[in-house]
């Protein structure tokens, strides 16, 4: 099932193309939408270029919860700090807002944003894609 949603309305669409990309079509809401579109970051969505991207919170936390538990290189601890980091922005942008605060600040201190940067580094490093063989078993021209 597809969803697309305002905070007043959902479309639900049910497709016998399954979950990939031409279901997404057969939606007809992504193909024309303009705005900024939350997701799972679904690789099937990058197709769709006539909106901007951006990654559901939920998910931002889900990632890294399971590289906690399921990578072997979670030994190192990035995947929990992380978390952390991600909770700490969450409750910093929350008190931004009970002080009446629309748009979040544009003077975030210089080492909260070397922290943040250091910790996006610091998990593409310890956690990266491996590249995909194209050539592998199992993988077809649609699987992405």
């Amino acid at each position: 099932m597809h969803t697309a949603a305002t905070a007043t309305l959902t479309a639900y669409h049910i497709d016998s193309h399954g979950h990939g990309v031409e279901a997404v079509k057969a939606l007809g809401i992504l193909p024309r939408f303009t705005g900024v579109a939350v997701h799972d970051a679904y690789a099937g969505y990058d197709g769709f270029a006539g909106c901007a991207h951006t990654l559901c919170n939920a998910h931002a936390v889900r990632e890294p919860a399971a590289i906690a538990e399921f990578d072997a290189v979670a030994r190192d601890g990035w995947a929990a700090e992380m978390i952390g980091l991600l909770g700490e922005a969450h409750r910093w942008s929350s008190a931004w807002h009970r002080k009446g605060h629309t748009p979040l600040a544009v003077d975030v201190p210089r080492g909260d944003v070397y922290h943040i940067n250091a910790m996006g580094r610091r998990g593409i490093r310890c956690h990266h894609r491996p590249a995909i063989n194209e050539s592998s078993p199992g993988r077809s021209a649609t699987s992405g």
